[in-house]
């Protein structure tokens, strides 16, 4: 082989490379387009009590979604009968669903969408709620300690289907407390009647007679005594009125003399 065919083969075999290059660049290139296509989300409610009124199961779930590219616009799904549920046209980045109902709660779940398609689903709870608490910890009132303001995540499946768990159901009403007998003991009037009762009745019958019959003799002279007391003191403030009106009309009977 002669130099000039050598150069134009070393020329040709460059080409060739080049036109490798160029193609496989086009191809990983085109493949980000093709796999940046919206995503379908396919959902199902679970556990939800069999044996609810018809009225109950018949309620229909709505669901909340936020775009992340449209944070500003709240999108509206609803659950169908069977629990399932659709969600069309999610492109790359995170998006909140949120499913709203009258009978239960159910927990904010994050969906984040890859660039190749793949989601991954993080479910949010509040920190302070009852469900993430123990029997003991509820008793202890555990729950009034805990930081209201974070989410405790919990990572769950979304491929092939996200499966979407209610927290708890949600009641209205109120359960009305039954009569307390031993709160009548802590009403102040009660108190005070029942311990003058105890010093009128109870309390005589625990001092010894003898005691007792001194005890009343010793009232009885103190009662005199203040009775006496209390004439004395009628009469003196009597004699005292009786002496003013007798000086006023003295001095009356003088001015009419002078006149």
């Amino acid at each position: 082989m002669n130099p000039k065919e050598t150069k134009r083969f070393i020329l040709l075999a460059v080409f060739v490379l080049m036109m490798v290059g160029v193609l496989v660049s086009e191809s990983f290139q085109q493949s980000p387009s093709e796999t940046t296509a919206p995503t379908i989300l396919l959902g199902q409610v679970v556990d939800i009590p069999k044996n609810m009124k018809k009225d109950d199961q018949q309620d229909q779930i709505k669901i909340l979604l936020l775009r992340q590219d449209s944070p500003s616009r709240e999108e509206v799904y609803f659950v169908r009968a069977d629990g399932s549920f659709t969600i069309e046209g999610l492109t790359p980045g995170s998006h909140i669903l949120h499913l709203v109902s009258h009978r239960f709660e159910f927990p904010k779940i994050r969906i984040d969408v890859s660039k190749s398609g793949k989601m991954r689903g993080v479910a949010m709870i509040p920190s302070n709620h009852p469900s993430l608490l123990t029997e003991e910890e509820k008793k202890s009132g555990a729950a009034q300690t805990l930081d209201g303001f974070g989410y405790v995540k919990q990572g769950i499946q979304v491929e092939p289907v996200l499966r979407v768990k209610p927290l708890n159901m949600l009641n209205y009403f109120e359960v009305v407390p039954g009569f307390d007998y031993l709160g009548i003991l802590k009403n102040p009037m009660v108190i005070m009647l029942v311990v003058g009762v105890l010093i009128s009745v109870v309390f005589p019958k625990l001092i010894d007679p003898e005691a007792m019959k001194e005890a009343q003799k010793s009232m009885g002279q103190s009662e005199a005594e203040f009775k006496n007391l209390l004439g004395g003191l009628n009469a003196q403030i009597s004699s005292q009125s009786a002496s003013t009106s007798s000086s006023g009309d003295k001095s009356s009977k003088k001015k009419s003399k002078s006149e």
